[in-house]
């Protein structure tokens, strides 16, 4: 910022990154061609985020974005394909819950920008609910991955259990507060809150209900690629490894 200032102040540009990406995590052998293809339709899923401020016919540029994946299998599906397939799980009759939203902010929106969209998930809302040195997390990322087990096999109740006896089991009554605050944050204004984790959205002109959405794949994948929380002392995680 003070280069910015002693150097651009008068350019024009802005103090912050506008550019929006993709970020794509996969395994060494996997095709590079296949690879281009997703982080191509991950930047574009990021730009549509970015887009949402200021709208598509505005010369304004709004606020950078992120969306990332990660391939575990061989495919050649594409990405539309690949999150539908890998993030949306049938939990009841008729109702089908996404795991993952993919795209963020990178950083928080300011209130004219916020006032504009719905959604201004940002990025530091995921790391608001992973585990931190020297605080207590109710919801442990082992417990995330317990529940993102329950609802791959369309097990919603059980994956409700585990999260509330997660918070049963928490004796920090001001830790609970601060992190059912930070799972607030990420749920979108006009959504139907049915569990602190997951939301319904409304449709679009019909005003029909949509499928149910959460996050959990997300911070489960910023946890395990964040170097920062590689550490073993974090309580109540096993550090992650890149392998």
């Amino acid at each position: 910022m003070d280069v910015f200032k002693r150097y651009l102040s008068d350019s024009g540009l802005f103090p912050y990154i506008t550019a929006s990406g993709g970020i794509l995590y996969h395994k060494a052998g996997h095709p590079f061609s296949h690879s281009h293809h997703l982080v191509e339709a991950l930047c574009d899923k990021a730009k549509v985020l970015t887009k949402s401020v200021y709208g598509t016919q505005s010369n304004k540029v709004g606020p950078a974005a992120l969306a990332f994946y990660r391939v575990s299998n061989a495919t050649q599906s594409d990405l539309s394909q690949l999150l539908t397939q890998a993030q949306t799980f049938s939990v009841g009759e008729d109702q089908r819950l996404t795991v993952g939203q993919s795209s963020y902010f990178v950083e928080p929106l300011s209130t004219t920008e916020a006032d504009k969209v719905k959604d201004g998930r940002f990025l530091q809302q995921l790391r608001d609910l992973m585990p931190q040195e020297g605080s207590v997390t109710p919801v442990s990322m082992a417990k995330w991955r317990q529940m993102m087990t329950a609802i791959a096999q369309h097990d919603l109740d059980e994956a409700k259990r585990i999260y509330h006896r997660a918070i049963e089991l928490c004796l920090d009554a001001d830790a609970i507060a601060t992190f059912k605050s930070a799972l607030q944050q990420l749920v979108p204004k006009d959504a139907l809150c049915h569990e602190d984790w997951y939301w319904q959205l409304t449709g679009g002109e019909d005003g029909k209900m949509k499928g149910y959405q959460s996050f959990i794949n997300d911070v489960l994948i910023v946890h395990h690629f964040e170097p920062a929380l590689l550490t073993n002392n974090v309580k109540g995680d096993t550090p992650c490894s890149h392998k």
